[in-house]
């Protein structure tokens, strides 16, 4: 009988746990999704009172990394020659990589935005140190 309630006991915690976290899962998402929300409405906003682009761009990228912390991102803008990106926003990474990589020349292994542009497709480097895209760019001194 004992043996009977502990397996009943743990058929009944294991449900209760389950649902605990499916509730949690969609409360979390409930909330991403409200902040997504407020920060598209914050963005519309600061466009409509004619707010300076650079501002608005920085703040699309703050709110891009609060979503996902483990991001650092940048906008660069294509020049009029089609030849070279120009910073635009970055405000999460260092003021030197952000005036080493300005006035960057696209091509299809130079660093990850040059790459980018160049194939017209997405290009991530989870690590800048070893990929191949980033190799001609490492301090040799």
């Amino acid at each position: 009988m004992v043996i009977l309630f502990i397996i009943f006991f743990l058929i009944t915690a294991r449900k209760t746990n389950q649902a605990y976290v499916k509730s949690l899962m969609l409360t979390n998402t409930a909330i991403l999704g409200e902040e997504r929300e407020r920060a598209h409405s914050n963005i519309m906003e600061m466009i409509a009172n004619n707010t300076s682009h650079n501002i608005v761009l920085e703040t699309i990228l703050l709110n891009l990394e609060k979503q996902q912390p483990q991001m650092l991102t940048s906008i660069m803008l294509l020049d009029n020659g089609g030849r070279h990106l120009n910073h635009m926003a970055a405000p999460s990474l260092p003021a030197f990589y952000n005036k080493a990589i300005d006035g960057l020349e696209i091509g299809a292994k130079i660093g990850s935005c040059g790459a980018a542009t160049f194939t017209g497709s997405r290009v991530i480097a989870h690590d800048i140190l070893n990929h191949p895209n980033w190799i001609d760019y490492k301090n040799t001194s």
